[in-house]
């Protein structure tokens, strides 16, 4: 007789439950291309990395926080192009251009954690900008031309399956499914992200 044959679905139940558990509470790792169309009209194609930290409870609403995250030009290749941007702490990127008065590269980020918020230093819109100066990218204000521009990046990420390659129209119509925060759809004027 053997003694494991009552027991066999709860074990398989139990089993299954854990594999499933895991998945969900561990990390899982995201990368995709996608086109970028900056001010100047130049298209271009960076690479973008993810470390993702699955959030909420089982049979909750769930979500992800980015515990890492990276962009990358890669199309075209030159000199001039910046380094690698990165964040560790969960910020999010929305806007890449250059400036075209000063020539200097900037990214805007946002944010879907409101501990991302207070690592850099709880501004007043949740947003974050960092300038390339002297090869290094360097948090600063954000610059009130940006208000009110489009992202070029795209914020609405699945981090279960993404595409592999995201085009220019693929991103609107990503970005302009109903119910997105405005706040990851351009930079915002107001907003009532984090206020404590």
């Amino acid at each position: 007789m053997n003694v494991l044959k009552p027991w066999l679905p709860l074990i398989t139940i139990v089993g299954l439950g854990s594999v499933i558990a895991c998945y969900f509470m561990s990390d899982h790792y995201l990368r995709f291309t996608e086109e970028v169309q900056l001010a100047s009209g130049e298209l271009i194609a960076v690479d973008r990395k993810f470390k993702t930290e699955a959030l909420g409870e089982i049979g909750g609403p769930g979500g992800w926080d980015a515990k890492f995250n990276s962009m990358v030009i890669i199309r075209p290749l030159r000199d001039g192009n910046p380094p690698i941007w990165q964040s560790e702490i969960g910020l999010i990127p929305i806007l890449f251009d250059q400036d075209t008065g000063t020539k200097e590269w900037f990214v805007v980020t946002t944010f879907y954690m409101c501990d991302a918020w207070r690592k850099i230093g709880k501004p007043k819109l949740p947003y974050a900008e960092f300038r390339l100066r002297n090869g290094q990218w360097q948090q600063v204000d954000l610059s009130p031309q940006h208000i009110g521009r489009p992202a070029n990046i795209l914020t609405r990420i699945s981090n279960k399956a993404e595409l592999a390659y995201h085009t220019i129209n693929t991103k609107i119509e990503r970005m302009s499914v109903q119910g997105m925060s405005p706040e990851y759809a351009k930079i915002v004027a107001e907003s009532s992200f984090c206020k404590n």
